[in-house]
């Protein structure tokens, strides 16, 4: 004689009761009772860190507001990442593979009419044709109870380009045809042009809730007239990133020659503001660096050390291509690091935590070291960068790319030094508050899975 366990899940309209086979092997009843989550959006084996740190955390905060979670992440453009992890994090999830870039946009129609005509079939006649939705990604939506979408962090905008808007347009659109529950985490929204306000505008409109990481986002999502009862502001789940320790630093600082009293300054310097100008050899963004190092090594007699935080095969986002170009043109290349190796996101912020003073060009970098508490001068194309500054109470130390001069950087460079004890005060309090912040939508989602009772399968 078998055993049996009854559940019944109570919603405000009606009830559900599934039975378990209490034979059943404890592990099959664990993966059971997980919730199937898909996250769309991020990469664990990324070469930008920015995208590797956000999936990092956004699997922590899952994990425990969730308790039990079958988390699978969709990564697109496969070809454009490494082949191992740019992370120590514990790989213990299913990855499905879109497709390259190509086919991925070509594939792209023929899976939202799969989509919808298998969504009219089943709503209008009750009929589900599998075969419609075999295809992996298809049914990678179809299966998860809800979707957490990512958009790297800062992707859903026309500021990239339309190719990177349409895609991560289409990765929120096609679970809402499929009838999946689409929640917008921690990230920044905008800006839109007009005609792509109008289409984020759909999308957004039926995600379950929104939450964006600062309040410029949150303003542009009233402006277009989104419920604001479903927005909330979080911040950036990056800041609960756990870096590599001093003591393992060590070991980098040996390989890389960075042997120097202090103070240590790190720079990163932004391969994508870099292509802003016509001239990426010499351009008013390498001046002005150079400026900056050349202070730096020469009023401040501090060591340099540029961080790569995004690198790529070809010279388009590859920070190592500036960063070499700013190397060669400095006066006292004996006071400059680069850095020969790729190393791992939680390396990279372990060492710019092991620095005195941080000057970054690249979001993810200024989180790195403002999460360590680094006095850091921010150089900003977005007004991503320019919330998280402000909720940190940093907001004095931003400069903005397209105005920045030489005397405005250094000016500002001065000041944060001189305030450093007082910044790092600042930090250490604002700090603990954001990553307390950072679980806001892991209860959410929580509450959200509870209160919808979904049904479990035990086949």
């Amino acid at each position: 004689m078998q055993n049996y366990v009854i559940f019944i899940l109570i919603k405000p309209t009606n009830y559900r009761v599934m039975v378990i086979n209490w034979a059943l092997p404890c592990e099959k009843i664990r993966k059971t009772m997980s919730k199937k989550i898909l996250i769309t959006g991020t990469c664990l084996y990324s070469r930008n860190r920015g995208v590797t740190a956000i999936g990092v955390c956004t699997k922590k905060i899952l994990e425990k507001c969730l308790n039990e979670v079958d988390i699978t992440i969709l990564r697109t453009f496969p070809g454009n990442y490494l082949p191992k992890p740019t992370t120590s994090s514990h790989i213990d999830f299913r990855i499905v593979d879109d497709s390259n870039t190509k086919s991925h946009f070509l594939k792209m129609p023929l899976r939202l009419l799969r989509a919808l005509l298998w969504s009219s079939l089943h709503k209008y006649f009750k009929l589900d044709i599998k075969g419609l939705i075999n295809d992996k990604v298809l049914s990678a939506f179809r299966t998860a109870e809800i979707i957490v979408d990512l958009s790297y962090g800062d992707g859903f905008t026309d500021m990239y380009g339309w190719m990177r808007f349409i895609s991560s347009f289409y990765l929120k659109l096609l679970p809402e045809i499929l009838g999946r529950p689409v929640v917008i985490f921690h990230q920044t929204i905008g800006p839109f042009g007009a005609i792509a306000n109008a289409f984020a505008k759909i999308v957004l409109d039926k995600a379950e809730f929104i939450i964006v990481r600062e309040k410029p986002s949150m303003a542009l999502l009233l402006n277009m007239g989104l419920d604001s009862k479903k927005i909330f502001i979080g911040t950036d789940v990056a800041f609960l990133l756990e870096r590599t320790s001093p003591s393992e630093i060590k070991d980098i600082l040996v390989e890389e020659r960075i042997f120097h009293k202090r103070p240590i300054v790190g720079i990163s310097v932004s391969q994508f503001i870099n292509l802003k100008y016509t001239n990426p050899f010499d351009n008013n963004y390498l001046h002005v660096m150079t400026e900056v190092v050349n202070f730096l090594t020469e009023s401040m007699k501090a060591l340099v050390i540029l961080v790569p935080h995004v690198t790529s095969s070809t010279i388009i986002e590859d920070d190592r291509f500036v960063g070499k170009a700013l190397y060669e043109r400095v006066k006292h290349k004996n006071r400059v690091r680069t850095l020969h190796k790729e190393y791992i996101v939680e390396d990279l912020w372990g060492l710019i935590a092991h620095c005195d003073l941080f000057i970054g060009s690249r979001t993810h970098t200024v989180i790195a070291a403002t999460s360590a508490c680094v006095p850091t001068v921010s150089i900003t194309y977005s007004h991503k960068t320019y919330g998280i500054m402000k909720m940190l109470g940093q907001e004095k130390y931003i400069v903005d790319f397209n105005t920045m001069s030489t005397e405005e950087i250094l000016s500002k460079i001065k000041d944060c030094w001189a305030e450093k004890d007082q910044i790092k005060k600042t930090l250490t309090k604002k700090i603990k508050m954001y990553r307390l912040k950072a679980f806001v939508a892991g209860n959410l989602i929580n509450n959200y899975l509870r209160s919808n009772g979904c049904e479990i399968c035990v086949s």
